[in-house]
């Protein structure tokens, strides 16, 4: 082999190597204390990531009554398999409606990253700020996507009607609900314990479940409310990240061995899991 050859297989064999690291590799960023909330619930903890850049007022509604208790000791009332958790009081409270807050200009969203293009709901799926969104570009609006783990406000049929009752995504992404719901929150720990909650919903012949059966809701806290010592302190993958840019076009490729027919060249931006990790103790 001459050495100009010679030259290009070790620069081939080095980018292959340092590439290959970079996309075994995560990029961490710290999910602050008081952007989460903590739900407690008979099977475990869950921790709820708040999005106040596209849901400010709802973030602080439900903010502010969680600080009151508000949630405590309510349930969740409607479980449909496959599609929501619903929980809360039922909306009988005289709590003010909000106006829906389910757009946002993308020059206010912040960066997005783009995943795929013209999936059957959106011009440009992707991320923002680690949450799954989609971008219009023609009209520079953005909108926060119905993927599993996503918590949006129930409302009426009017759309600014939501005041106090929240659902949790717990099956297939409801793509249709995007922007004519509020979503202001994410599950990032504890989704297996959502998934456990009691089913409201039976097949016609079946006897309706019992509101004594219903999932409760032992506390709802603001993290920053919890004892330091409680806390559940994260640290979510940065989706930013070169790493995470070159983890996705090995997602998107499939050259494991595995897939010896090869998948369309896609990236559903709702079956991209995020990484999540209990945050390292300093000493």
């Amino acid at each position: 082999m001459n050495l100009k050859k010679l030259f290009t297989a070790a620069t081939l064999l080095v980018s292959t190597f340092l590439c290959t690291s970079i996309a075994n590799a995560t990029t961490w960023r710290d999910l602050p204390v008081k952007n989460s909330m903590l739900l407690e619930l008979p099977t475990g903890k869950v921790v709820i990531e708040l999005n106040d850049t596209f849901a400010p007022k709802h973030v602080a509604q439900i903010s502010r009554l969680t600080k009151q208790g508000f949630y405590k000791d309510s349930s969740f009332y409607r479980v449909i398999d496959g599609f929501v958790a619903q929980g809360g009081v039922g909306d009988n409270s005289d709590e003010p409606a909000l106006p829906l807050e389910a757009r946002l200009p993308l020059k206010t969203a912040g960066s997005f990253i783009a995943m795929q293009q013209g999936d059957l709901f959106a011009e440009h799926t992707g991320f923002i700020n680690d949450f799954a969104a989609a971008v219009n570009k023609r009209t520079q609006q953005a909108w926060l996507l119905h993927c599993p783990g996503s918590v949006g406000m129930s409302r009426d049929n009017n759309p600014d009607t939501a005041t106090t009752d929240f659902y949790i995504t717990i099956g297939q992404a409801p793509r249709y609900l995007d922007q004519i719901m509020t979503v202001w929150g994410r599950v990032v720990y504890g989704m297996d314990h959502v998934q456990k909650l009691n089913r409201t919903q039976v097949i016609e012949g079946e006897a309706a479940v019992k509101s004594e059966n219903y999932s409760p809701i032992l506390n709802m806290r603001l993290m920053s409310d919890v004892p330091k010592d409680e806390q559940i302190r994260l640290q979510v993958e940065d989706t930013t990240s070169a790493e995470f840019a070159l983890k996705m076009i090995e997602r998107r490729d499939r050259d494991h061995p595995f897939f010896f027919e090869k998948p369309p060249l896609v990236l559903d931006v709702c079956q991209i899991p995020l990484q999540v990790r209990l945050k390292p103790e300093t000493k």
